[in-house]
């Protein structure tokens, strides 16, 4: 019976692959490694980030954002000139908002209260899910709440089950 010695791996063991080494878990000695910037990680909004759709995104802060709701054919403005909250208690719409429109928000009840927010930054149209009870989607990916994300021209805007088209107008300078 012959004895076989154990001879080590060519390669030494690459302890970076480790599950335990990987940013923001802990290490060896218990001690927590700093996660990677989040603009670092692949997101898995990757495709609402990419630079096309980015670029069909830029706007002024005398821009308006026209949501088209699919089914009632309603028509919500919100200038970007300030920040608006929709949602069922739809206190917070711009002043002239038809009653038609507030209603098509207002009566769905999958909507919450303070569903999301609408606001300008950096040239661009953002919305910022207020952690809403089902969600708001851009294209049919949930968005994390309190994060925002860049609309661009036509995309599909869904707050919970309210389905809306999202276009840009802009405001003629007085």
């Amino acid at each position: 019976m012959s004895t076989a010695r154990y001879s080590p791996p060519e390669q030494p063991y690459d302890q970076s692959s480790s599950p335990h080494e990987q940013p923001g878990m802990f290490d060896r000695q218990g001690v927590t490694k700093p996660a990677a910037p989040l603009s670092d990680q692949p997101s898995f909004m990757a495709a609402l980030d990419s630079e096309a759709r980015i670029a069909r995104s830029v706007v002024t802060p005398a821009t308006i954002v026209r949501l088209v709701f699919q089914f009632s054919g309603q028509i919500l403005l919100l200038p970007l000139n300030e920040s608006w909250i929709v949602g069922r208690a739809t206190l917070n719409l711009p002043p002239g908002t038809p009653i038609e429109s507030r209603t098509a928000v207002a009566q769905n009840k999958t909507v919450s209260r303070e569903h999301c927010m609408f606001r300008f930054l950096d040239n661009h149209a953002v919305v910022v899910d207020l952690k809403s009870t089902n969600g708001t989607y851009i294209n049919g990916q949930r968005l994390e709440p309190y994060r925002e994300y860049i609309l661009a021209e036509g995309d599909e805007l869904r707050m919970a089950t309210l389905r809306s088209t999202v276009s840009f107008i802009e405001q003629a300078a007085n």
